[in-house]
Formats: structure tokens, C-alpha cells, sequence
């Protein structure tokens, strides 16, 4: 794992990033996540606060869904109060106009609230379910939202024109937190 993490933050081509984030995201499966320390996490998210390459940011922001998914706890995130790191990632990527980042940084923090929800875990000064909420309805504006053809004209966009997996993937996720929320 040291070794993919050390291509991941070190090597500056995207291929070998690439690969090397989905060979870490094979690594936070239900078989291996349970390898995984605090450290290796953190340099993950420290990673995503920096990545510019959005394929590879999204494929670390799965991986760390999956950590989420399939580790006992979220004890791994270090999440004791609202200016914890991977907080700060959901944060700033939930609003981006990539929908593919913005679904896959709301998956997390609804991966997260819901974990946390379960496990009883408060995070101080953050209201996870509130936020998570938040973002799922950011994404619906996102994906109603205008959009410039090659021509320069405004096209709107409607749910079933486009090709989003992780906002797919976590449509039933989103909606667990936003009931759990009320």
C-alpha cells in the first residue's frame, strides 16, 4: 500500500496515478480495507485537496467511499470536529461544476453522515446529515443547470441525458441520509 501511495503522491504522470488509485481502490474492498491505517487515509485525502486530474480525483473519492463502506468505523478519518481533512474535501468538491466530482464528493460525505449516524459518532461542530442534504440538492441544480453547446447556445440538461455512475451509484444513499435528516 506504501508503495502505491508513494506513486500516487510522487509520480507526476496521470496514467501511473491512475493506476495507481485504482489498484488503491481494490485495496479498500471488502477483503483488504481493513489493511488500511490512519496515515494511509490521510495521504489519500491530502492527495484529493490537491488533485487537478478530475478521472483520478474521483477514483480517490471512491476509494475512500469504500473505506467508509467496508471499515468498522470512521475512526480511520479522524473526523472529531467540522475542520477535519476529509470534511474540508467533501466541502470543497460537492459544489464543482464536474458532475462526476460533485456526485462522487457527495457520495462520501452521505457515506460518512450515514456512518456516523449509525455508529452514534458526533462530529463537533458539523452538521453532517444537513450538509450531506445540501449537497445531494446541489447536484439536482447541477444537473438542471444550463449548458453551452459548441455553438454557444444554452441547452438544458435533464436527469436522463447524461452518464454519471457515481451519482447513480449513490441515489439511494443520498435519500437514506436526506430521510434520516428530518
Amino acid at each position: 500500500m506504501e508503495l502505491l501511495l508513494k506513486y500516487l503522491n510522487d509520480d507526476p504522470r496521470a496514467a501511473v496515478k491512475g493506476r495507481a488509485i485504482r489498484d488503491l481502490r481494490y485495496l479498500s474492498g471488502e477483503e483488504w480495507a481493513h489493511l488500511w491505517t490512519v496515515s494511509n487515509v490521510s495521504s489519500v485525502v491530502s492527495f484529493s485537496l490537491d488533485c487537478r486530474i478530475d478521472p483520478v480525483l474521483v477514483g480517490a473519492l471512491a476509494a475512500l467511499d469504500d473505506l467508509v463502506i467496508h471499515t468498522a468505523s470512521v475512526d480511520k478519518f479522524s473526523l472529531h470536529d467540522a475542520s477535519a481533512p476529509a470534511l474540508r474535501l467533501c466541502e470543497r468538491l460537492c459544489y464543482r461544476s464536474d458532475l462526476e466530482v460533485a456526485a462522487a464528493a457527495a457520495r462520501l460525505l452521505c457515506s460518512l453522515a450515514a456512518r456516523c449516524k449509525r455508529d452514534m459518532h458526533h462530529v463537533e461542530g458539523a452538521d453532517l446529515s444537513g450538509e450531506a442534504v445540501m449537497a445531494v440538492e446541489a447536484l439536482f441544480i447541477l444537473i438542471n443547470s444550463g449548458v453551452k453547446d459548441k455553438g454557444g447556445v444554452l441547452k438544458v440538461r435533464t436527469i436522463h441525458e447524461f452518464n454519471c455512475e457515481p451519482f447513480k451509484e449513490a441515489l439511494p444513499l443520498f435519500f437514506r441520509v436526506a430521510c434520516s435528516a428530518w
